[in-house]
Parts: C-alpha cells; structure tokens; sequence
C-alpha cells in the first residue's frame, strides 16, 4: 500500500477536474468534493489508497451534528420532491414513523402558536463544548438514535482504517 497511487492532482490541475470546489490551505488547494485527497508538502494533492477508502467511506448525513435539532425545515425537503429523492430514515433508527414524527414536529415549530424551542436538559449526553443553542428537545430526541448509529459507523470505520494502516484497532 503506497499513499498517493490512485491519484495525484497538481493545485492548478485540481480547479480544473469536473465540479471541484476546492479551498486553499496556505499553499495548498485541498478539494472539498467527492474524491478525498491530503495535501502533501510540496502542495500536490494525493489519494488515499484504495484499502483505506474502502475501510474509512462511511455515508453520514447531516444529522450527525447536534445543531440538525434546530434545523425546522425537516418536512420542506419531502413536501418538494420527487418520490425517488424523497428522504428516507434507517429502520434502525425508527425507520418512517420517526421521520414523519420529526417532520411533525417541524411543522409544528413554525407555527405562529408555538410556545417555543423546548431546551435541552441534562437528560441528554452532551458535552459542554456543543453549541445546543436553539436546540429543540423534542426534535433533538428523535433524531439522537439515528445521531448515535452515524457516530458509531463513524467509529467504526476509524477502527478499520486503523486496522488497515497499523495492522491493528486504535479506538
């Protein structure tokens, strides 16, 4: 396994591939889109190597972040699409009835009559460095499984690039 071998993109090339947006980094340009790539220290930008994209490429979602609890357009996104682009919940995490809930929920939010956001309490995991503000309890509940299974297949893939890497777990 040879870091860079699938791919080596030079910063100007790299503005140049298909529906890059890409963000320099001091004298680097470090892709944003769909091909993870590191910077090396002449600027040059390298693929991960195939084992390891295969072990670390976990699809997550926005609602991994905390913050999606104070997101109350959950429902907008349905209510506009297409059936085939109609958002979906993972039965593991309470599959269609959840997301009709949380979608419930956001429509109630943004009722003129809402009593307003109910705030977080310590009944709820989360480290004091986390933004909770405008946080919504009720929403926050109903996404956190789904929150804790991202967070976990995160993990996850960490222990496997380890494995891949270092011939052995890290986490």
């Amino acid at each position: 396994m040879s870091i860079g071998s699938d791919l080596d993109i030079s910063p100007i090339a790299a503005r140049q591939v298909g529906g890059f947006s890409d963000v320099r980094f001091g004298g680097c340009i470090v892709s944003t889109d769909a091909i993870p790539t590191i910077p090396g220290p002449n600027g040059r930008l390298s693929g991960f190597p195939a084992e390891v994209l295969h072990a670390g490429t976990v699809p997550l979602t926005a609602v991994i972040h905390t913050q999606s609890a104070a997101h109350t357009r959950w429902d907008i996104r349905t209510a506009k699409a297409d059936e085939a682009e109609k958002p979906t919940w993972p039965n593991e995490s309470g599959g269609h009835a959840t997301l009709e809930k949380i979608q419930a929920r956001c429509r109630d939010m943004r009722q003129a009559e809402f009593a307003g956001v109910q705030g977080l309490t310590d009944a709820f995991p989360i480290s004091g460095d986390v933004d909770i503000t405008g946080v919504d309890a009720e929403l926050y509940a109903l996404v956190a499984r789904e929150q804790r299974r991202q967070h976990r297949e995160a993990e996850e893939s960490i222990n496997r690039v380890c494995a891949v890497v270092y011939d052995t777990p890290r986490l």
